[in-house]
């Protein structure tokens, strides 16, 4: 079952955003979701089976968006669903719920981004349908 996030959801969503981004501090993604659920700059869906396996996090993002062209965006800032349920369907339910969402607040298009190196989560964009716009290279210069 799909059901939108709230704040007594904070540290089973930075528990499983842990496992995505495991770089980041767990209390500061618990500071960082806590706020944006107060500033309302980012909605969270959970998909749960008596418990979380998988969690997304949708933006919306007024500045530019590399390929779109409408303002704002719907934008898929992060996606993770447990490893032993992949491939059944939980993380395409789960980005519905956010394109959903996104058109509730009136957005036309929807968005995301993958690192180069994750093919996994390129073939997963692709499997649900979402079209590659654009390639992008970085860098950056210690001063």
């Amino acid at each position: 079952m799909i059901r939108k996030a709230n704040k007594a959801d904070i540290e089973i969503i930075s528990t499983l955003a842990k496992k995505l981004w495991p770089n980041s501090e767990y209390d500061n993604l618990i500071t960082d979701f806590s706020e944006s659920l107060e500033t309302h700059k980012e909605t969270f869906f959970l998909f749960e089976d008596k418990i979380a396996i998988g969690f997304c996090s949708v933006s919306l993002r007024a500045d530019y968006v590399e390929g779109c062209t409408s303002s704002p965006t719907g934008y898929l800032e992060g996606i993770y669903v447990e490893p032993q349920y992949r491939k059944n369907g939980i993380g395409h339910k789960l980005v519905l719920a956010a394109i959903n969402w996104s058109k509730e607040q009136g957005c036309i298009e929807f968005a995301s981004d993958v690192e180069m190196h994750n093919i996994e989560s390129q073939k997963f964009h692709e499997a649900i349908g979402m079209k590659e716009s654009n390639r992008l290279v970085t860098y950056i210069k210690k001063i």
